[in-house]
């Protein structure tokens, strides 16, 4: 990566680049000759990382880590031509789009409404917010008068450091989220097992104001939320997704029923409706087959209004 990048890096920036380049990059890559790693090689890996469970922006903060070597080695005369302009990240981000249907939703929220994460899923579905979002809520971010919590901080794990507390990435991220009464239901049952929990652990209860939290008080932690929420999907009978693909399903069943994508984006923190338009590229084409369907029904009513009423003025 870019020499004297690492001070101008959030410290999770740094460790998330320092991990794919170990974790991700050389086990895939590292062992194949230069000129070996042509676009498809590459399409195909942008694509694993998805699969792996990486974001859409993880996957694209990969791709600077890769395309400056190789355009150093176009520089240098080692190569004719840098293979990462030819991968088409659209097209990668389109097939991580994993989310669940309207019914698929129904039947994880009915498994996991006994289950202590029954909240955080609930309101992660009806919110959109996303997992580092939810674990950094604190009870004194919730409006309860507005129905919407604020969104002021992320909660990440940071290699070597733990679970960091960090302000959100971008303007837009943060933001007030409007809750329906079921999504406040669900963080209602969440505070009454907290006064459960606390009363159990007594002493060793870690005290705080975080929302979502083990049966000690501390924050749960990402990497063990997820893994709970697989077993959920597993008991609930339905297929293998990650804990963001609810954040996904969320915006697809919203702009389905013709929510419009600038309101979708404000919901989502996203930084422009273009970013929300890319994202669910899938999704939008529905909207204008709604709005023509829509305009016809208008124009089909406006018709039989005015042939009716010419049929009165007629009999008159």
């Amino acid at each position: 990566m870019p020499c004297g990048r690492r001070t101008s890096l959030r410290p999770r920036t740094w460790a998330g680049y320092e991990s794919i380049v170990r974790v991700r990059i050389i086990p895939a890559l590292g062992r194949l000759p230069l000129d070996k790693v042509e676009p498809q090689v590459l399409q195909a890996f942008a694509s694993q990382l998805l699969t792996q469970g990486l974001s859409v922006q993880s996957v694209q903060n990969t791709h600077p880590l890769l395309h400056r070597p190789f355009a150093d080695a176009v520089k240098w005369g080692l190569l004719g031509r840098n293979p990462c302009d030819l991968v088409d990240l659209s097209r990668a981000s389109r097939l991580q789009l994993r989310a669940l249907t309207a019914p698929e939703v129904a039947r994880l929220l009915a498994t996991c409404a006994d289950d202590p994460l029954g909240p955080l899923v609930t309101v992660a579905v009806l919110s959109g917010l996303r997992l580092r979002e939810l674990l950094a809520l604190q009870w004194g971010d919730i409006d309860w008068e507005r129905s919407e919590p604020s969104v002021v901080r992320s909660l990440q794990r940071v290699r070597g450091q733990g679970l960091v507390v960090v302000p959100p990435k971008t303007a837009a991220s943060r933001r007030r989220v409007p809750l329906s009464p079921l999504a406040l239901e669900a963080l209602r049952r969440q505070r009454r097992h907290q006064v459960e929990w606390r009363l159990a652990a007594g002493p060793t209860w870690a005290e705080g104001d975080w929302v979502f939290t083990s049966v000690r008080g501390v924050p749960l932690d990402p990497a063990e939320t997820t893994r709970r929420f697989h077993r959920l999907l597993e008991r609930a009978g339905l297929p293998h997704r990650r804990f963001h693909d609810l954040r996904h399903t969320t915006a697809s069943l919203l702009l389905a029923d013709g929510v419009h994508p600038k309101v979708v984006a404000s919901i989502l923190g996203h930084s422009t409706v273009q970013v929300t338009l890319d994202v669910y590229s899938r999704v939008t084409p529905g909207l204008a087959r709604q709005a023509a369907e829509r305009l016809q029904q208008l124009v089909a009513n406006s018709i039989a209004h005015s042939a009716l009423a010419s049929r009165e003025e007629g009999g008159r």
